[in-house]
C-alpha cells in the first residue's frame, strides 16, 4: 500500500519490481513518512536504538585495507585484497 502511494506521488509506473535506485528512494519516503505520520516521541526513541545499534554492528575497516569480490569466466569468485 505505501509503495504504491510512493510512486503515485512520484508519478511512477506501477511494476512488480523495484530499481535499487527506486528502493533508497522509496526507503527515504518512507523515514520522511514516518517523521510526517507517527508518534514523535516513538520516532526518536527507535531512531535512537537503531543509531545506537548501528554504532555498535559496523565493522571499522583501515582505509589502506581494500577488498574486491571478481567474478571469474568460470562461475566462481575470488578476492583481490
Amino acid at each position: 500500500a505505501l509503495l504504491r502511494q510512493f510512486r503515485r506521488e512520484r508519478s511512477y509506473p506501477k511494476s512488480r519490481s523495484v530499481y535499487l535506485a527506486d528502493l533508497k528512494e522509496f526507503t527515504y519516503w518512507l523515514f520522511k513518512y514516518r517523521l510526517n505520520h507517527c508518534d514523535r516521541a516513538r520516532v526518536a526513541s527507535d531512531t535512537k536504538k537503531a543509531l545506537k545499534w548501528l554504532n555498535n554492528n559496523t565493522v571499522t575497516i583501515s582505509p589502506a585495507v581494500t577488498c574486491r569480490r571478481f567474478i571469474t569466466g568460470r562461475g566462481g569468485s575470488t578476492d583481490k585484497c
